[in-house]
């Protein structure tokens, strides 16, 4: 159930998406309207390692990453931000150190488009 140690998380299904704007190939969501979103995420850490989550625009990171240190048991990380998006602007989150454990019904994204 161990994740991978860095790159994109893995968000490989869908609950909500009308206008189909997250792609479970890329793990991307790829804003199709110009605004204001609020971007959320959560992902399980693997028990033992020291690890880094944040959410970057077009490959880039946005504000600070999610921290957690090397504790005895899994734990849930989370990180809220809003961002300015212009159409075809893509956000992912991305793993740059430690370990997450690869189970869809604990990682998880939503984009919100606020305005």
């Amino acid at each position: 159930t161990a994740g991978t140690q860095s790159g994109v998380l893995s968000l490989n299904a869908k609950k909500h998406d009308i206008a189909n704007e997250f792609n479970t190939a890329t793990n991307r969501f790829t804003a199709t309207v110009a605004g204001l979103y609020l971007l959320n995420m959560s992902a399980l850490k693997l028990a033992g390692t020291e690890t880094k989550i944040y959410f970057r625009k077009n490959g880039t990171q946005l504000g600070s990453s999610a921290s957690r240190g090397a504790a005895t048991n899994n734990e849930i990380m989370d990180s809220t931000e809003i961002v300015q998006l212009s159409s075809g602007d893509y956000i992912d989150v991305y793993i740059s150190a430690g370990q997450v454990v690869t189970d869809y019904q604990t990682n998880k994204f939503s984009a919100t488009l606020l305005s």
